[in-house]
Order: C-alpha cells, then sequence, then structure tokens
C-alpha cells in the first residue's frame, strides 16, 4: 500500500504515465492511493487519485482518477495486461460533469529478435455537455471511441545490432 504523492506509470504509458517521453521531463505525479499484488505471474494495481481538488465538500467540484491495471507476467520475455480507468470530473474542467470510462488490453515483449507491442483501448462515458445542432435543437454528448497503439521491430544479430521498426 503506498499513500501520498506519486508516479502512475503503467504498460507502455499509452494511457496513464509519468510524462517521461517529452524533451524538458520533469515528472508527472499524483497524489493517490495505490494498492498493489505481486507475484510470480501476476501484479495488479487498484489505484484512486485526485486530479483536481477545490476543498469544497467530500467528492464535489473535484476532479478523480480511479483505476485498476493488471499483468500476467507467466510467459517468458513477453507481458499481457488488462485495465479499466474512470476519470470522474464533477464540473472542475469545462464546467459540466463528466464520466469517463477507459478498458483496454495490452500485449507486449521479444520473440527471438522480433520485438512487438500492441495496446487496444476502449472509452466511453457521458457528459452534461450539449453541443448545438442545427439552429434549434441541442443534444448530449456521449463519449464513444477506440484508440491503438501498434509497434512491432526487428534487431539484427549483427556488428551494431541496427533495428527497423513501425508504429501505428
Amino acid at each position: 500500500l503506498r499513500v501520498g504523492r506519486q508516479e502512475l506509470v503503467f504498460g507502455n504509458e499509452f494511457v496513464l504515465g509519468n510524462n517521461d517521453t517529452g524533451a524538458f521531463f520533469r515528472g508527472l505525479s499524483y497524489d493517490a492511493v495505490r494498492l498493489t499484488f505481486a507475484n510470480d505471474v501476476v501484479t495488479a494495481d487498484l489505484f484512486a487519485g485526485k486530479l483536481a481538488e477545490t476543498f469544497g465538500d467530500f467528492g464535489e467540484d473535484d476532479v478523480d482518477l480511479y483505476g485498476l491495471y493488471a499483468s500476467y507476467i507467466g510467459i517468458e520475455d513477453v507481458v499481457l495486461d488488462a485495465y479499466w480507468m474512470w476519470i470522474r470530473d464533477d464540473e472542475v474542467t469545462v464546467g459540466e460533469n463528466i464520466d469517463l470510462h477507459t478498458v483496454g488490453l495490452r500485449g507486449a515483449g521479444t520473440l527471438g529478435a522480433f520485438d512487438f507491442d500492441v495496446n487496444g483501448a476502449y472509452q466511453f462515458g457521458d457528459t452534461d455537455l450539449t453541443r448545438r445542432v442545427g439552429l434549434f435543437g441541442r443534444e448530449d454528448i456521449d463519449i464513444d471511441a477506440f484508440g491503438v497503439d501498434v509497434r512491432a521491430g526487428y534487431t539484427f544479430d549483427m556488428g551494431w545490432q541496427p533495428r527497423v521498426f513501425a508504429n501505428f
């Protein structure tokens, strides 16, 4: 169990990480509670974090992050992940309530000289936001989207070990 300011880095950081790929890396940490279970073949993290605090009533007018990230590491040089994350924005960011869920699967590893990292995520939720339709109508905005991150490479067994790769 870990309580307090901490980085939440999972998988290849497709959904949640510490933003360490920028040129001016300063880290990204959260005020969070994280419970980790780990053994030889499975790791699982259950976490809750505060992204914005307005010091109103408990849980009101805040932005909260909740999630579960589990990894199966029982296959040599391969990891299989499954995750669920929920962002609850109670009228902070855009002045409206937002409930955004993300569920996903990831597989990554190396098989000989070949390496891969495949991540697929489905995001869904609803908002209290509305958008104008035509001159007189308005409709609620429902969130329904799919994202994918695919990386594959091959490392040649020679002096400098050049690697060819593709990202999508």
